[in-house]
């Protein structure tokens, strides 16, 4: 069990793979990942809300990078050109009950903003069941987590998360422990899944601050494109190492996440960096998807 006493606000850094998925072969539809298959990124079309230049919330369909474990179905983007998708997938919920050992998806950005468990533990002794934490499960409201992946000496961003709030989650108790407070879709997508097999498991769930719950004037978003009647397709935006993410961003980071406790105001200052890059790469600012 962490308490609030063993918080402290960082900013990480947590890349995970960042090759893209495809349909499966002969096929416009991507089945549910097996666990056995790692994770990679899609490109995906769905609705939601963004902030455009004017700081004006939009709704309507958009286009992001993002992880979903789920199936999909897919559209090529016809983009041949280096760091581009070469596919449209629109995310649906599926049939878990089909799935005998489905890969879970985190963070997860449909209906809430989620965090749960990707580099937070590894499980210690293998093949026992129990798990040892690490210090990503420590981190304090306020803290900024940027998920992305390296990918040609740089590092590119899918999501920045902003942490809001925290709920301890195990093993025994997890639907109990989140009723009412996450959407159903994450229960199925990431909680069943990183739990099956498992003795012992603890784990911080974090719920991302939004647009109209900030923490400290902070919220999760990630880079999009307003889709309107035709989808745009986009790569996904380099952080440079410019002013305070100098401080926090390895691009030769990228398999494990780097961890920088820090002020809040220190948090709040690589945030707004990576707001002000972001959107200087032509990409809106996702603050909502609609759920699954």
């Amino acid at each position: 069990m962490v308490t609030a006493e063993d918080r402290e606000v960082a900013v990480v850094q947590l890349p995970h793979p960042g090759r893209e998925w495809g349909p499966d072969p002969n096929s416009r539809e991507r089945a549910w990942t097996d666990w056995n298959h790692n994770h990679a990124r899609k490109f995906l079309r769905h609705t939601g809300r963004y902030q455009d230049e004017r700081r004006n919330v939009v709704a309507g369909p958009l286009t992001f990078w993002g992880e979903w474990e789920g199936p999909s179905s897919c559209e090529p983007t016809g983009s041949f050109d280096r760091g581009m998708p070469a596919w449209f997938q629109v995310p649906q919920r599926g049939d878990l009950a089909l799935v005998p050992r489905p890969q879970n998806t985190d963070p997860f950005v449909f209906g809430a903003f989620l965090y749960s468990n990707c580099q937070q533990d590894h499980e210690w002794p293998k093949g026992s069941g129990k798990f040892r934490r690490f210090a990503t499960s420590r981190l304090a409201i306020g803290s900024l987590i940027l998920f992305g992946s390296t990918h040609l000496g740089r590092f590119v961003l899918d999501t920045c998360f902003v942490v809001g709030n925290v709920i301890e989650i195990d093993s025994l108790h997890f639907e109990e422990q989140v009723a009412g407070r996450v959407p159903e879709a994450f229960i199925d997508a990431t909680l069943k899944p990183i739990f099956i097999g498992v003795r012992e498991r603890y784990l911080s769930l974090y719920l991302g601050a939004q647009l109209d719950t900030p923490a400290s004037s902070m919220y999760s978003f990630f880079p999009c494109c307003p889709a309107g009647n035709r989808p745009v397709a986009f790569p996904r935006p380099e952080l440079e190492l410019e002013g305070p993410l100098g401080l926090f961003v390895n691009p030769k980071s990228s398999r494990r996440f780097t961890r920088h406790p820090c002020t809040l105001e220190a948090a709040r200052r690589a945030w707004t960096e990576v707001r002000r890059q972001v959107e200087r790469a032509g990409s809106s600012l996702g603050v909502f998807a609609d759920p699954l």
